[in-house]
């Protein structure tokens, strides 16, 4: 009664949905009530996760606060985006479809990356390289600059609680691919220095692959 596809060349199938019509409309049904359900737990667990994190920002808070404003404001807007984007889903009554729970996914993890010191500040201009962005934030210590592996392990729980999640695996496959080309699209254009060069980044994004 369920619809499979069979990977070319491997021993493997992706399960489509139920042949039945009737079946298939009560299996969504069910499957949307528990993603809204997520989606909340979710949500309130991001939400402290982001406020423990700006207040120990606060904490150790040095001049750049007000010498680069353009690039907090938007470290604090993407961190906002993260805490807030899970409470999409409470508008919807009793369902949420697996392609708003998807799409919540992906900002998040947009969010997650551009939530990077060194992105914000290079994409707002107020650096032209990492060493810049060092001088930038002087009391921060340099893997907070130069490496990924505190956002690459956040990107990955939020995977892992995609996966997770009760969305079919014909939908949520698309974040094999989709994850890391947001990765590789948002670090090769940057300057050398955010975890090496072209060959160390390309090689994160395909462990990131793996890891998902």
């Amino acid at each position: 009664q369920i619809r499979f596809f069979r990977v070319p060349g491997l021993r493997a199938e992706i399960p489509l949905g139920f042949c039945d019509e009737q079946l298939e409309a009560d299996f969504l049904q069910h499957r949307a009530v528990r993603l809204r359900r997520l989606g909340k737990t979710a949500g309130c667990a991001v939400t402290v996760h982001v406020l423990l994190l700006t207040l120990m920002n606060a904490l150790s808070f040095d001049d750049s606060l007000p010498r680069f404003p353009a690039t907090w404001a938007l470290i604090f807007c993407m961190r906002a985006v993260c805490a807030l984007s899970p409470f999409l889903v409470v508008p919807a009554r009793d369902m949420v479809a697996e392609g708003t729970a998807l799409m919540i996914i992906v900002i998040m993890l947009a969010a997650l990356m551009i939530n990077h010191r060194c992105r914000a500040a290079i994409l707002v201009g107020d650096a032209g390289s990492v060493a810049q962005v060092q001088q930038m934030f002087r009391s921060a210590e340099t893997s907070e600059i130069v490496s990924d592996a505190a956002m690459l392990a956040s990107m990955v729980c939020c995977l892992a609680t995609a996966f997770g999640a009760p969305i079919r695996v014909k939908r949520s496959v698309v974040l094999l691919v989709l994850a890391p080309a947001m990765y590789l699209a948002l670090t090769l254009p940057l300057p050398t220095g955010l975890e090496g060069g072209l060959r160390r980044r390309v090689a994160l994004a395909l462990q990131l692959t793996v890891m998902t």
